[in-house]
């Protein structure tokens, strides 16, 4: 047996106190005697009142120590492993930013920690152990197995994460895990939230509730935007500081009431490249939300080539996209030129004998003979576009279409809008290259008359050329940085905060990067095959939607729903607290018999 609250054992103290106070008692009753004469034998009942001869067959006394001793059990929070029986235990421990707290004496994760440590020990030899830990990408660490020593060294290594919790992956992780074995499941966490509708035993870490937060901070033309929230119930005074590197930039004292959000605006305090980090000082209980990073890269003039013989409408709404050189050519000059050197080829009805590698290919309308998808002829249509769209705002993209190509779908491309079965926008990468595909002369079409249109256009020219906007934000630890590699990118060297260098090969179909547990600044490397090379930072921020407002986190240890019991032993405190109600009731009763005659 084990005890997650040892400080509940004081409460045994009543039993000897209950004791003491049931030897002291005298109970007296009314004799009446016909004579003085009887003075001597009424004395003699003296004896009676003795100490000890209250304890002879006090069957109250006996019931109110069980009730007592039962009570004092409960509040030491037991746990057992019984009869020789092997009770299994899902161990899930919560490492995610808000257990980085320091409220505990140590941070929340170390507390949390040793409470798992405590619950291991106690588990019988037989007993299967699961480890499970709980942050943005949730893993089994160990088990299920019964090798203790074990268990306690993956409970040990567990890290601090700067993220939140993939709740739908846990609980499914959980479910399978428990059925597994029929476990008993144990979490150790800060969030009572943190799992859904599962029979849980749930210990919390966690008291204070002040803390305030970087909760965004933005850059733009030399400004920087920073918002700071107050997650406590008391007026905070902060002062924020704007770094590049170590030279400190710009300083303000703010006061944040409780509850409440604050932005304040620096002006003009950078130029080009910079590797921007806001701190708010002093320091709190969860220190790591207290700073924010921003990586300012030059932005990249990206070279489009636009092949067209006349799009007015294309060619408008590609005016409309900073960080691009538009240059553009007819197909009958494309025939005599070299198309190669661009960033983005758009080819507009044509395409060239051999299809450019270096760059990405936006083809509109394409030809039979146009080396990336089989056209089958032309299909009249005449009705509405049907699909959702990434490019578009609210996802929702609808046009008039009268006719299109028929065109198979390679496996490489999704398709984002069709019309009658037949495919009008498809997209996706292959061999390196980003490519879209609208399948359908625009003309023939009133998409370019629709305000979507220009914001679509944008949009593409985004997902093509990630680099022309400069600055890099919204990434949090837990999240994957999307690698965005040109065709002709030999190798991808990516360097994390702790120095520690990653490389990535040829393809990069999807390629991304997702060991992003530390925040701060990440360097982006990409070599090209003529020797040279693109340089970007990326910049990682610690998660403070759900993590920061640690004062919604804390409460009171929960047992599991019925049916724990059965499972790891955690229903040992409903037993204790039922046999202290029954002892009670029966105490009432023994002296109201008692009473009554």
């Amino acid at each position: 047996m084990g005890f997650f609250n040892v400080l509940g054992l004081i409460s045994l103290v009543a039993v000897p106190a209950v004791i003491i106070l049931h030897m002291l008692k005298r109970k007296q009753k009314d004799v009446r005697i016909p004579s003085t004469f009887l003075w001597e034998r009424a004395a003699d009942t003296s004896v009676q009142s003795k100490p000890w001869q209250k304890l002879k067959k006090s069957i109250p006394l006996i019931l109110q120590i069980v009730a007592v001793t039962s009570l004092g059990l409960a509040a030491s929070r037991p746990y057992i492993s019984a009869f020789g029986k092997a009770y299994n235990y899902v161990v899930v421990i919560d490492a995610s930013a808000s257990m980085s707290a320091e409220d505990m004496g140590q941070t929340r994760l170390e507390y949390a920690k040793e409470r798992a440590e405590k619950l291991i020990k106690s588990a019988s030899a037989m007993s299967n152990i699961t480890v499970i830990t709980a942050c943005d990408n949730p893993y089994i660490g160990y088990g299920p197995g019964n090798d203790k020593g074990e268990a306690l060294s993956v409970v040990k290594s567990v890290r601090q994460t700067y993220g939140g919790i993939d709740k739908d992956t846990l609980n499914g992780i959980i479910a399978s895990e428990a059925a597994k074995t029929s476990a008993g499941v144990y979490i150790f966490t800060d969030d009572k939230n943190c799992v859904d509708e599962l029979d849980a035993n749930i210990f919390y870490a966690g008291k204070n509730t002040e803390n305030c937060a970087i909760t965004l901070a933005s850059a733009s033309e030399g400004n920087v935007l920073v918002n700071v929230r107050n997650f406590g119930t008391a007026e905070a005074y902060k002062t924020v500081t704007v770094f590049d590197g170590n030279m400190a930039l710009a300083v303000r004292d703010i006061t944040i009431q409780p509850d409440t959000e604050k932005s304040i605006i620096f002006e003009d305090i950078y130029n080009n490249n910079a590797e921007i980090t806001v701190s708010l000082t002093p320091e709190d209980i969860m220190p790591i939300d207290d700073t924010f990073y921003l990586a300012v890269n030059m932005a990249k003039t990206e070279k489009v080539l636009l092949v067209t013989d006349n799009n007015t409408f294309l060619e408008n709404a590609l005016k409309l996209t900073e960080g691009t050189e538009v240059y553009k050519m007819t197909a009958d000059t494309m025939e005599s030129s070299d198309v190669s050197g661009y960033d983005l080829y758009i080819f507009d009805g044509t395409t060239p004998n051999n299809l450019p590698n270096d760059g990405n290919i936006f083809m509109i309308n394409p030809p039979e003979d146009n080396g990336l998808v089989n056209v089958k002829g032309t299909k009249q249509l005449n009705c509405y576009s049907e699909g959702n769209s990434e490019l578009v705002s609210g996802n929702t993209l609808s046009f008039i279409i009268s006719e299109a190509k028929e065109v198979e779908r390679p496996s490489w491309a999704v398709t984002e809008s069709q019309a009658d079965g037949t495919p009008l926008i498809i997209r996706g990468e292959n061999n390196g290259q980003k490519i879209c595909i609208f399948t359908f002369d625009i003309h023939n079409s009133d998409l370019p008359l629709l305000k979507e249109f220009p914001i679509m256009i944008y949009n593409l020219t985004d997902w093509f050329l990630p680099n022309r906007s400069g600055i890099q934000t919204g990434i949090h630890c837990g999240e994957k940085l999307d690698i965005n590699a040109s065709a002709d990118t030999e190798q991808i060297i990516i360097v994390n905060t702790l120095g520690e260098e990653r490389i990535l090969l040829p393809p990069f179909k999807d390629a991304d990067y997702s060991d992003t547990s530390e925040p701060g600044f990440y360097s982006i490397k990409a070599e090209k095959i003529d020797g040279n090379e693109d340089q970007n930072i990326m910049a990682v921020n610690v998660k403070t939607d759900g993590e920061s407002q640690l004062n919604a986190m804390f409460g009171q240890d929960e047992t599991g729903k019925v049916g724990a019991v059965g499972k790891g032993g955690s229903g040992i405190m409903e037993l204790l607290i039922i046999t202290a109600i029954l002892a009670l009731v029966a105490e009432w009763w023994v002296k109201y018999r008692g009473n009554k005659h």
